[in-house]
């Protein structure tokens, strides 16, 4: 569990400290109160295991840094007094405002929070560096698993002291050389692959745009929404297709309704994919992102055959470089100095396009993740947070902006939609109206969380 950092998260850390951090947010919600004694017990097990390591930076160019054990933890937030449930979103904002740090610690932060009619919630909010979405769940699992039979989860393959120059040496391999040789587009594609088209654009614009803006920044909408997971099954075989092609087509579908099409009505989603070899490979970050062009526009009167999108995330993955090929340029990007890295990811952002989507597909979490103060949460919803790519002067710039998060959990698919569009999508009612509207073209019948 602690030990040098694998070449890909090496270079996924490095390149959200190049475009900016993003925070993943898992919320449970709950028809009850929350069990606060079993949640601070669940808290202490969180630390014990992989959220319990932070990064120590190389000292050195060249070598990955290091997973070591985090000195600060942040303390279990409860919110003292309830709130209505339409405050929410807000309170959520708040708690994803705190600071977060990987050197050290808090990389995370655990709050709960009562509702006036009786109900509550609890949130989750991890810096991207020491984790994905799989990761997380893995950790909240080992941990509600570690709360249950008082094992102690923490393993090693190294140990929890900080690290030597000489072992940082001892790392380094022959990169720099093979650094220089990476062509702009190969370069180009492995940025892709770790990170959010849109986010380089936002990063090296800063979000800047032609004229001043003539009122307050735009905020983006952000809703979620659940489907049960049998009624979803159902849709996606009806048509001829995955539970996955079928999360493709929707989130293509609400594109187009945004206006992010090309001149052909073809959706260009990004579509992160987890590279995790099994349940014991405990890597932080393990994605990579596979681009997906798909020919649907949505008229609100038929869903399309999912046959064809099927096909062609098919024919997407197969293309994809191996894995061995991506740590090789990997190891190179985290070779540069800054400088280079830095003009990298400016040619990266100048040869892919902006008008990506992002359609991540987690799948199902594990069993035991609903269970973190004991009792069964109603339902279970992830997110993904990108400030520079949420900021109102990048939303100003770019005009419009589209991701969705899904996952499988208390036998449902909920899913995450943050949107916006300056003429069509302004505020949250009008996503929630396009979100149920497209999913009743489907067939589906979905329930707002929030």
């Amino acid at each position: 569990m602690l030990g040098f950092l694998d070449p890909l998260e090496a270079l996924q850390s490095r390149l959200l400290d190049a475009i900016g951090d993003a925070v993943i947010v898992t919320v449970w919600h709950y028809d009850r109160p929350v069990d606060h004694a079993r949640l601070r017990e669940f808290h202490v097990a969180l630390q014990r295991g992989p959220l319990g390591r932070s990064i120590e930076a190389s000292p050195i160019r060249g070598a990955s840094g290091r997973w070591v054990m985090a000195d600060t933890f942040a303390e279990l937030f409860v919110e003292p007094h309830p709130i209505a449930r339409e405050q929410f979103e807000g309170w959520l904002d708040s708690r994803i405002a705190e600071p977060l740090s990987t050197a050290g610690g808090p990389g995370w932060r655990l709050s709960t929070t009562a509702f006036a009619d009786g109900g509550s919630a609890v949130c989750l909010v991890a810096t991207h560096k020491i984790a994905d979405v799989k990761a997380i769940s893995q950790a909240v699992a080992q941990a509600v698993r570690t709360d249950e039979s008082g094992a102690d989860q923490v393993s090693s393959n190294g140990t929890g002291r900080r690290s030597s120059l000489a072992e940082y040496l001892a790392a380094i391999t022959m990169r720099s050389a093979v650094g220089c040789t990476l062509a702009i587009r190969r370069v180009a594609s492995i940025v892709a692959r770790q990170s959010n088209t849109q986010q380089i654009a936002s990063a090296e614009t800063g979000g800047n745009t032609s004229s001043e803006p003539s009122g307050p920044p735009p905020r983006p909408a952000r809703v979620a929404v659940a489907i049960p997971a049998e009624q979803w099954q159902q849709s996606a075989e009806k048509l001829n297709g995955s539970t996955t092609s079928l999360c493709a087509a929707v989130t293509a579908s609400i594109a187009s309704a945004l206006g992010r099409v090309n001149g052909d009505g073809v959706a260009t989603l990004l579509m992160p994919v987890s590279t995790r070899t099994g349940p014991d490979d405990i890597r932080g970050n393990a994605i990579a992102s596979t681009p997906l062009n798909v020919p649907v526009s949505f008229d609100g009167s038929k869903a399309p055959d999912l046959a064809q999108i099927r096909q062609l995330i098919k024919q997407s993955l197969a293309a994809q470089p191996s894995r061995k090929r991506d740590r090789r340029d990997a190891r190179a990007l985290i070779s540069l100095p800054q400088a280079q890295f830095s003009e990298v990811v400016e040619m990266a952002g100048e040869h892919l396009a902006t008008d990506q989507s992002v359609c991540s597909v987690v799948g199902k979490l594990d069993h035991k993740l609903p269970f973190i103060d004991g009792g069964e949460a109603s339902s279970v919803w992830a997110g993904l947070v990108n400030p520079q790519l949420e900021d109102g002067r990048a939303l100003q710039s770019q005009s419009s902006m589209l991701s969705v998060l899904i996952v499988e959990a208390c036998g449902q698919i909920a899913l995450r939609f943050v949107g916006f569009h300056d003429d069509r999508v302004a505020d949250t009612a009008q996503l929630r109206s396009l979100v149920l509207d497209v999913f009743e073209s489907y067939g589906m019948s979905a329930v707002s969380l929030t």
